[in-house]
């Protein structure tokens, strides 16, 4: 269970305003005018084994807090919209390679005038890395098409993982400056 919650904390950890990347899509055949009120899915794509995580909280939060002040009334039942989250993490080895050459001739400094290093002499350096996606669904409730969704990516570092709530609310902003509507009837901003 522990190591669920710090998994979910370090995916969007990951995802700060340092993002690699945000994109948002939407269905343009979708009527937003129409849109007012929402409700979170019964269980969110973030959601793993039946209970709630600190970071699953802190999305729900921040979605709440970015749709709310786009006018949206979060409901109990009959929604217009349904909202979705869902996170991966990716941990691989990132490698880099460097060649022998100018570089190293000092090493070689003993053998000076007499012969260089290896041409194809490399220093080969691994390092275990986390990538990170968080993603926002709006679903429109009747029909139950996806009518905009929005990504975030990036790379999880120690500095993201100190500080996980301000960053969760951070990317989740991101994520939503790229939702260009408002609710039905709600006040322009």
């Amino acid at each position: 269970m522990r190591a669920l919650t710090l998994t979910a904390g370090v995916l969007l950890a990951g995802c700060s305003s340092q993002l690699a990347q945000v994109r948002a899509d939407y269905d343009r055949a979708a009527d937003f005018s129409k849109y007012k009120t929402v409700a979170f899915v019964s269980e969110l794509g973030a959601a793993k084994g039946g209970f709630t995580t600190l970071s699953e909280q802190r999305m729900k939060n921040a979605v709440k807090l970015q749709l709310e002040r786009r006018g949206y009334t979060f409901v109990e039942a009959e929604p217009d919209l349904l909202v979705n989250v869902a996170g991966k993490l990716t941990r691989k080895q990132e490698v880099t390679a460097s060649s022998s050459g100018p570089a190293y001739a000092p090493y070689y400094g003993y053998r000076g005038g007499y012969y260089a290093p290896w041409p194809g002499y490399t220093t080969v350096t691994t390092r275990d890395v986390t990538d990170g996606t968080l993603s926002v669904d709006l679903v429109d409730a009747k029909s139950k098409q996806l009518v905009w969704e929005g990504l975030a990516e990036g790379r999880v570092t120690d500095e993201m993982r100190e500080d996980a709530e301000r960053v969760i609310f951070q990317v989740v902003s991101d994520i939503f400056d790229k939702y260009p509507f408002r609710a039905a009837g709600a006040p322009p901003q």
